[in-house]
This record gives structure tokens, sequence and C-alpha cells, in this order.
């Protein structure tokens, strides 16, 4: 072994994988993760003050203890391949206004091509909180800012991806919210946010533009869009696009906001992937009020591969309310009429066409894909709240607001009609509430002609229930119809001003 060692042969072979793997790090821009500056809030202060306005990085910072960066007049960092990292939980770092930071990004990772740290980042539990200023990546494959197991917060501020092939904001295993602020990525095959690995980006607001695409969930991801305004600009591609590969499946759930391609030949949202396994698919679930725009040649939605859609913005359930057979307060929900219309208009059909089932809650937790399924009509003494689930996809949950806890226990006799010798009709029903506290109700009589089908209220009145009071009420009306009917219906009310039934007699008639 030694005679093999000493060879000069193998020796210039070794000075030769030396060298090429020192021209391949020098190529990649990988560098040492573990050289860094502890900087505190005195720290910042301290370098942030420099009479010149603006400051070089010569080495990685992490961000010690609480800083908040508060800069009264306009100051630059340089980070170049340098970054500034809330490290660990105690690393909690706030960008307020005034400052602008320039950097590349950093850590770079050849299967991906890309560099997986921003300019700004958080790792292993950091956070940080952007609420103003201008974070830039200039570097082609660059990124500005990034989560890595970690949290960020994007309230204002303006974050661009400024080269080719860049991700503007990027959560790697870590999650991203963003509530406002300009994110774009216009360069060419440019992400303006992007999740990944596991990684969580949540929508609410702000204004995102990409040029492949102005949101991207990939391999392993989720992302929540329920606000904002995003737009994907080139020729061919996305609003929104969910690529699942063989790292994981990639899910986009949109609720609300605006989603926007203005690609001639794009679509605005787009599931794809290459690999044909349901597990390590993509999907994109659209509900809601989500306002959906392209051009004219454009597609608004389009799947590929083992990609899928779930679009619950044309499937619309209506439910009722009755009183069944009982006189007690609470109310039976039926959706009867559970039909789809898809966006084409086209005429309903049964909702069992789509492949969507109801689920639902009466508990007032928020349903999911293992709630109930709706089959027969439900007694609901409080509120009830559904959602539509097809391959364990849900919608936006629907809160049926007409169903409230009540404040008292309402019982009702079915009504007793009387024929007078004058020949009206005398109707009494007995009221009660045995709970005992204080509630107003509207009662309303109600009289139904079966000749001409019609139904009008004859009598209604406003009346406070005090404790454990009971009321025994009469009415007299004349006999226009002797196939007529009557009936009593109580109502809950906030200061006798809506209707919302909480117990409903039986019809009776003479």
């Amino acid at each position: 072994m030694s005679q093999i060692i000493k060879n000069s042969s193998f020796k210039f072979l070794m000075v030769g994988v030396v060298v090429i793997v020192c021209l391949l790090n020098a190529h990649c821009k990988s560098y040492a993760v573990n050289v860094y500056e502890e900087w505190d809030q005195a720290t910042f202060d301290q370098k942030l003050s420099d009479p010149s306005g603006s400051l070089t990085l010569t080495q990685d910072v992490r961000v010690v203890g609480t800083v908040v960066l508060n800069c009264e007049s306009a100051f630059t960092i340089n980070a170049g391949n340098h970054i500034i990292m809330a490290y660990g939980a105690s690393g909690d770092l706030t960008i307020n206004n005034n400052l602008n930071i320039n950097g590349d990004g950093r850590v770079w990772d050849e299967s991906l091509f890309r560099y997986l740290y921003g300019a700004v980042t958080t790792e292993n539990g950091g956070s940080v909180h952007i609420n103003g200023s201008n974070i830039t990546s200039t570097a082609i494959y660059g990124v500005a800012v990034s989560s890595y197991n970690g949290n960020m917060q994007i309230s204002n501020g303006t974050i661009t991806a400024n080269n080719d092939s860049g991700f503007a904001v990027y959560a790697d295993g870590g999650t991203v919210n963003v509530s406002g602020g300009t994110i774009s990525a216009s360069q060419a095959d440019g992400v303006a946010a992007c999740a990944q690995y596991g990684g969580k980006l949540n929508i609410t607001g702000g204004v995102i533009q990409g040029y492949s695409a102005g949101v991207s969930a990939r391999g392993y991801s989720y992302v929540n869009i329920s606000g904002g305004q995003i737009t994907g600009s080139s020729y061919y591609g996305a609003g929104v696009y969910s690529y699942g590969n063989s790292n994981g499946m990639s899910v986009i759930n949109i609720t609300g906001g605006s989603i926007t391609s203005t690609g001639k030949y794009a679509t605005a949202v787009w599931a794809n992937s290459d690999v044909d396994h349901s597990s390590t698919g993509s999907a994109i679930v659209l509900s809601g009020d989500v306002q959906v725009n392209v051009g004219a040649f454009a597609s608004q939605k389009t799947a590929t591969g083992n990609g899928k859609i779930y679009d619950f913005r044309g499937i619309t359930v209506i439910p009722s309310i009755s009183s069944g057979s009982t006189t007690t307060a609470t109310s039976t929900i039926a959706f009867t009429k559970t039909e789809i219309q898809n966006n084409s208009n086209n005429p309903l059909c049964p909702l069992s066409a789509s492949g969507a089932v109801i689920r639902y809650t009466t508990d007032g937790t928020t349903p999911t894909a293992y709630s109930t399924i709706y089959t027969v009509p439900i007694l609901a003494t409080a509120k009830l709240i559904y959602i539509l689930e097809k391959d364990g996809f849900v919608s936006k949950p629907t809160t049926l607001n007409y169903l409230i806890t009540l404040s008292m226990d309402l019982t009702m006799d079915k009504p007793s009609l009387q024929m007078l010798s004058s020949g009206h009709i005398k109707a009494s029903t007995q009221i009660a509430n045995s709970k005992g506290e204080k509630s107003n109700i509207k009662i309303i009589v109600s009289l139904y002609n079966s000749s001409t089908n019609t139904l009008n209220e004859i009598y209604v009145l406003n009346k406070t229930f005090e404790v454990n009071e009971s009321l025994l009420l009469t009415h007299e009306f004349m006999n226009k119809d002797s196939l007529s009917k009557c009936k009593v219906k109580v109502c809950i009310l906030d200061g006798f001003d809506t209707l919302k039934p909480i117990a409903v007699s039986q019809w009776n008639s003479i």
C-alpha cells in the first residue's frame, strides 16, 4: 500500500482531483457556513450610524436577541455573498423603514442550481419581521429573503429578485406569512414567492409579481392564498403554479385574492407533476371569492401530469330550515338543493355528479376532511358550519349565521282553532320560556289560504320574555276560507328587527 501511495502518478492524480474540487467549489459559490459575527441591538445601532450611509459585510451576521432596525435616513447594506440570519428561538429581527439591503444569497445547491439562503434569512426557529425597506437579490439564481426552518412575517416594503431565475421570497422548510408589500421577480424564469421542502407560504395581502410564476409550490410544500394580487407575466407562465415531484406532494389552497396571467398563452392556475403517484402529485383548490383573470388566448386553469384542480367555486348548496314535527327550540337543517352549477353557467345537476360531499359540524368548530358527511336533515340548536370535500381536499367553510345559540328554551303547543258564532276563528297557543333567561322574540301568526295558495301574516307581536314566563297567545281573525290553516312562528330577534326561527308550530285547521 505504501508503494502505491508514493507513486508519482497517483500523486499527480490526487493533485488534479483537489484542483477540480476547488474549481467546482469556486464555480458553485459555496462558502463556509460556520464563519459569522454575532450582532446584538447595540452592534447594529453602531454599524448603521456610519456617516457614509452604507455598510459592506465581510462575514455572515447572526442576530443575537431581539433587534429592531429603525433608520432615520436612507442606509444601504451591501451583503454580497454574505447573509443576515435570525438564528434559533432567541434570534428575532425586525426591519422597518429606510434600509436598502442588497445581496446575492448564500450556500449553493447544485441539485437545485439555486442559492438556499436569501440576503436576509431565518434558521432553526429564528424570526424575521419585515415592515418596510428594500431587499434585493442581484445574482442569477439568487434569493432575496428566505425562511429555513424559521418564521418570517412580511407586512410592507419591497422585496425583489433582480436577475434571471431568482426567487424574491423562498420558504424552505420554514414558514413565510405575507400580508402586504411588493414582491417581484420580473426577470427571465423568475418566481416571486415559492415554498419547497416542507415550506409553508401564507398570503393574505400584498402585490406579488413573477415572470414564470407569481407564486409556486414545489415538492412537499403548502401554500395558502386568501388575499393579495398575484400575477405571472411570461408568455407561457402561470399566476400560481403547483409542481409535485419525488420529494412529495405540493398543494395550493386559494380562497380569496386575485390571480392573473398576462402572457398570451399563459394559464392563471396550473397544477403539474412529473410523478405518476397520488401521494407525490400536485393539487390546487379554489373556493370562496377568488378572481381569476387571463388574456384572450390564455387559460384560467390547467392540470397536467398528475396535477389536479379542485374548483369548488361552481358548487352551490342551499340549506333550508324547518321545524320538523317538534315544537321545541331547535331547528332542522336540510340541504334540499345539493346541486352544482359550473363556471360556464351550465344547468344545475346533482352534487354527487361532482364527486364532492358535504361535511359539517354543529359545535362551532371548523369542519375538516374527516368531519361527518351530510346524509339526512340535521337537528341543530346552535350554528352549523359546512364545507365541500373531495379526495381529502376541502372548500372554504361556510357558516349558517341564522342558527344561533339560544338564550332561552321555548316550547309551544300546537295551536288550537275554534269556530266562533260570529264566523270568526280564534287561534290559541301556549308559549313558555323554561330556561329562565330574559330574551326578545317576535311572534307571527300566519294564515295560509289553500284556494289561492297564499300565506299572509295576520298578527305580529314583539315580546320580551321575562324569567320563566309563559304566554297564552290568542288571536281572532275572519274566516274567509273554510280550508284555511293557521300556524304560529316564533323567531329569536336582536332588537325585534331580524327573523331567526327557533321554534315553529305545526299547522292546524278547522
